[in-house]
């Protein structure tokens, strides 16, 4: 076998061994509010995606303003304990960026919330 093919077929078994395992690059938490009395709270949460191929963003979005905006719009209230965390998910021959955020949401009680808690 020569060299380039070699060579060739390292990357290939590289790009699938990398694929086989997720990293988690970045997390975070902010501080939780105390819940006011007539108020309750629910978990929210969304998920944004970014591909990357030899480091170049392929989708050139604000990928994690989108995420924040789709927390958002979950919640009519305030949103509070708000935490993210960025995994970086190799496939083969590029890799994705997933940002997750969950949050709380406060939100005046009404007789359709109140059964849940």
């Amino acid at each position: 076998m020569n060299g380039p093919l070699k060579a060739a077929l390292g990357a290939v078994l590289l790009a699938v061994c990398q694929a086989s395992s997720a990293f988690v690059l970045q997390r975070h938490m902010s501080d939780i509010d105390p819940v006011p009395e007539g108020f309750t709270t629910r978990q929210i949460f969304f998920q944004a995606e970014q591909s990357l191929v030899l480091g170049l963003v392929l989708n050139n979005k604000e990928v994690v303003l989108n995420a924040y905006e789709g927390l958002m719009r979950q919640c009519d209230g305030r949103i509070t304990g708000i935490s993210t965390t960025l995994v970086r998910k190799p496939q083969p021959f590029h890799y994705k960026n997933v940002i997750e955020i969950h949050g709380l949401c406060i939100e005046p009680l009404t007789a359709e919330n109140t059964d849940q808690n």
